[in-house]
């Protein structure tokens, strides 16, 4: 079965961090992402080609958990 490759994303302005759930059920923060780009992110048609192109591998991050029930 597959899984879309971002399930979920929420921002927090006042801090800067963006934190992604992805559908294998890992979550992960990203810190210091700037406003703009969480808001092209939130429109952008395909989550994971801007996430590939514009979020993997720029921002420092850090993994929250596993939604185990996503990731059996």
């Amino acid at each position: 079965m597959s899984h879309p490759a971002i399930r979920g994303a929420w921002y927090l302005p006042h801090r800067r961090q963006l934190d992604l759930m992805f559908g294998s059920g890992r979550h992960y923060r990203y810190f210091n992402v700037p406003a703009d780009l969480a808001t092209r992110f939130a429109t952008a048609l395909s989550k994971g080609r801007f996430y590939n192109a514009e979020i993997r591998g720029r921002f420092d991050c850090s993994e929250i958990g596993v939604d185990s029930a996503r990731a059996a």
